[in-house]
């Protein structure tokens, strides 16, 4: 009676011993699959970040083409302001206001 608890037991033992060799092995197999999993998450949030500095230098490029864009306006619209002056002050016996004070004060 003793030899076959004995034989029972040692059979309990040879199977609960492929079981956990098997759980083993698909520990393994579920390691190594995370592992590979997570390179390419590694992969594509180093993407993502690319992406994002791209994104950043695009936002900064179009800030300073506006900029630029506002200060050609201001260029271009005292361009035209002085170039009515001028043609203003070229017109014949168009006196300004600084021409008179200085005749005034040649006369004086």
């Amino acid at each position: 009676m003793v030899a076959s608890e004995v034989r029972k037991l040692a059979e309990r033992s040879g199977v609960a011993a492929a079981e956990l060799s098997a759980l083993s092995s698909q520990s393994v197999a579920v390691a190594e699959k995370a592992g590979t999993m997570l390179a390419g998450i590694v992969v594509d949030i180093n993407k993502t970040a690319e992406l994002v500095q791209e994104i950043t230098a695009a936002e900064q490029m179009a800030s300073t083409s506006e900029t630029l864009s506002g200060q050609a306006e201001q260029l271009l619209s005292s361009i035209a302001f002085f170039q009515t002056r001028e043609y203003e002050n070229a017109r014949p016996g168009h006196v300004t206001q600084p021409a008179l004070a200085a005749c005034g004060a040649e006369t004086a």
